[in-house]
């Protein structure tokens, strides 16, 4: 192999680092609000790393649209123990017990102090549809003594005789304006086998399974959200209702709607494959609403990857594809609901979400590069070359100009796009809302593909111009052209080498720029770029050694 060619594959591998490589989700989570529908996807944590977790958010100012993704919810690297979603925010609950708010349109913030309550994590996770309140449930002897002793002697006295002289293995905290309150479980869920807990309008639904009786539920005493019947209460919580008794239930998750609690059953013969049945609290009975529909299908998904969830009164299911993307989709709420997917792009989200340090790694692989070349092509660089009478190294100044230049016809072919891609709501000008929009990485995805295709335009109008006439519209404004090293013609290989890493240089933006200049401000005495090199040219002008001699010097011709 050559050295040009392990040069060109070290050039391609750093293009494929600055790209990045297609984020895949592993994991899916999807929940919701009556205002919001929060998608969260997690990738595979490779070689011990921590996964890579992405979020969309479908919010109040975007009552009709599917989940995007704002510079409001960047990505994080983190493993997630569960996460619910309230009124007000996403919350995320991680594998280290640590605890992040995420909004809609504002910055996130860090989340209330788990360990306070217990060094265990919470058996059930549930937000509140319209309230900014969310629950979690706890064995109750996890629970730290300041968590759970009572403050005065009324209380002690109350929960005593709510209790009847037996202590719930389970309680449910309860998070409102940042201050956790304690409620014992109803006794009847302690044989529970897992829990699901949801709520609205401050009164919370909790969910439990039983290996005999299938699942059930209960909700507070005192009706405080719904005109519907209230069951019997036994002490502050209602008689447990049997929500379904089918023997082959494999997975389950529990929200609330206009309509009232809603559990949403996985059952299927296997774990990796189960159809979701719809369950719905009306009259005072559950009842079950069938399969949820894909077209004519039933959809069926593996709950261990795919998320489904309960927002804006409607069933909501995110799943992945082969492709690097995810398939999102909602239905109506109601008898056997038909499920509509869309594919939300992930194309270089991944790039645009890494922390500022990945572009020190894409200039650092340039700047290997740049050694490659110094240390192959050592001599060609460091032998001045004897330019004819008459002809001098164009300054840099006028070759940036130049390329300025030439950069127009790509720059007018390419801007009509860019307006048909900016959003409906983008009337003004304004350059920091526009700043604003360009640093969404939803938006940042959508003008990925024009950027590359300004850079392949760009390169291929230089291209065909040199060919032709060694040369370029800019070039001959200010006065340059391309020669050969030998003082020839350039043959259309030197050109077709220059041209093609002008398509890395520039596609790189910022790393690639930079190299590009250090190689003709600092490197080279010929004035040369890694193409140049490659290519074995020059870009040259008109002028006397006496210019030559000025230009060396400041800058100035």
């Amino acid at each position: 192999m050559s050295r040009v060619t392990v040069m060109l594959l070290a050039v391609l591998g750093c293009a494929a680092a600055a790209w990045g490589q297609e984020w895949q989700a592993a994991r899916l989570w999807v929940v919701g609000s009556e205002k919001s529908i929060w998608l969260v996807g997690a990738s595979r944590g490779e070689s011990g790393a921590f996964p890579t977790v992405q979020m969309w958010c479908a919010g109040a100012k975007d009552p009709t649209g599917s989940p995007k993704q704002s510079r409001f919810l960047p990505a994080v690297s983190g493993s997630i123990r569960d996460l619910t979603a309230d009124a007000q925010a996403l919350h995320v609950l991680f594998s280290d017990l640590t605890t992040r708010e995420y909004f809609e349109d504002r910055e996130s913030a860090a989340g209330m102090r788990w360990r306070d309550q217990s060094d265990e994590p919470p058996l059930a996770w549930g937000g509140d549809s319209l309230e900014a309140v969310f629950w979690a449930l706890v064995e109750t002897e996890t629970l730290k003594a300041s968590a759970t002793q009572p403050t005065t002697e009324d209380d002690r006295a109350s929960i005593d005789e709510m209790k009847s002289d037996r202590v719930p293995r389970f309680t449910l905290l309860q998070m409102r304006n940042d201050e956790w309150q304690r409620l014992p479980a109803p006794i009847a869920a302690d044989q529970g086998g897992r829990f699901w807990v949801a709520g609205r309008q401050g009164r919370p639904w909790l969910f439990w399974s039983v290996q005999s009786r299938g699942v059930l539920a209960a909700t507070l005493a005192e009706d405080q959200a719904s005109s519907q019947p209230v069951p019997e209460a036994v002490g502050d919580w209602t008689r447990p209702e049997v929500v379904l008794s089918d023997s082959d239930l494999q997975c389950g998750w529990a929200g609330a709607s206009k309509y009232g609690p809603i559990f949403v059953a996985g059952r299927g013969q296997s774990s990796d494959r189960v159809r979701l049945y719809l369950y719905m609290r009306e009259g005072g009975e559950w009842t079950n609403k069938d399969a949820a529909r894909d077209g004519t299908e039933f959809l069926e998904v593996d709950p261990e990857v795919c998320g489904v969830g309960i927002g804006r009164d409607r069933l909501s299911v995110a799943r992945p594809t082969g492709k690097g993307a995810v398939e999102f989709g909602t239905g109506e709420i109601g008898l056997s609901p038909s499920i509509r997917f869309t594919t939300l792009s992930l194309q270089g989200q991944a790039v645009e979400e890494t922390p500022p340090g990945q572009g020190l790694v894409t200039l650092a692989l340039m700047l290997a590069l740049l050694t490659l070349v110094m240390w192959s092509r050592r001599e060609q660089i460091a032998r001045p070359i004897v330019l004819p009478p008459g002809l001098i190294f164009a300054p840099v100044w006028r070759r940036l100009m130049a390329t300025l230049l030439d950069a127009v016809p790509a720059m007018l072919l390419t801007m009509p796009l860019f307006f048909v891609f900016l959003p409906a709501e983008a009337t003004t000008m304004d350059p920091a809302a526009m700043q604003d929009m360009l640093n969404d990485p939803a938006m940042r995805s959508k003008f990925a593909p024009l950027w590359y295709a300004f850079v392949l335009l760009y390169s291929l109008w230089c291209l065909i111009w040199e060919l032709a006439i060694a040369s370029t519209p800019g070039k001959l404004l200010f006065g340059c052209r391309v020669m050969g090293t030998t003082m020839a013609r350039p043959l259309p290989r030197q050109i077709i080498w220059r041209n093609a890493l002008r398509v890395i240089e520039v596609g790189l933006r910022e790393p690639g720029w930079i190299v590009t200049l250090m190689m003709m401000v600092l490197v080279t005495r010929n004035r040369q770029r890694v193409g140049d090199i490659l290519g074995g040219t020059i870009v040259v002008m008109p002028g006397t050694a006496e210019q030559q001699e000025r230009v060396d010097g400041d800058g100035e011709p």
